[in-house]
């Protein structure tokens, strides 16, 4: 890029195009000079939009995250870093204790209901994770679905506790 002066004194971005070409057995270089005036002012205008978002993303509390118009993740601050901290302890103690709990069922024929509860509620824990992981990929449809999903997987597994609960206390 170079800037040409105008016979008015003018200056104005370029570029210019050399090519090497014969004409009549001389060799000669035609120089092709582009105005990229509007490019350099698109330029510009793009870097202070660029700064302006990240002006505004820091300027904003924690934690954030930004989300453009197409579900694309743009930004996140520290919750980012915090999150797999809170999401490893939630797999833990609740699918970690659902599956648990499903085992020892497992074996008892009185408790089949037990058993399957806890599987649902194993499976509902586990979404929300899936979910999540596909969103650091893109994907931030996945998780609203994982999450509703995982939710219902609970409740159901929930339900199917308690009434198995109910009828072994029927039973005694």
């Amino acid at each position: 890029m170079r800037n040409f002066r105008r016979l008015d004194g003018y200056e104005f971005p370029t570029t210019v195009l050399l090519t090497n070409m014969e004409i009549l057995g001389n060799k000669v270089v035609q120089a092709t000079v582009r105005d990229i005036t509007e490019q350099k002012k698109s330029e510009e205008a793009i870097l202070q939009a660029q700064q302006l978002q990240k002006d505004i993303i820091d300027f904003l509390p924690d934690p954030t995250f930004v989300i453009d118009s197409e579900g694309a993740v743009l930004a996140w601050k520290w919750v980012r870093y915090f999150s797999p901290l809170l999401n490893t302890y939630a797999f833990i103690f609740l699918v970690g204790g659902a599956i648990y709990s499903a085992i020892k069922y497992y074996k008892q024929t009185k408790r089949e209901a037990l058993f399957k509860g806890n599987i649902f509620i194993a499976i509902g824990g586990l979404l929300p994770g899936i979910g999540g992981t596909f969103t650091r990929m893109g994907y931030v449809e996945v998780l609203f679905m994982t999450e509703i999903l995982g939710l219902f997987l609970i409740y159901v597994g929930y339900k199917i506790v308690k009434s198995g609960k109910r009828q072994l206390s029927n039973k005694n």
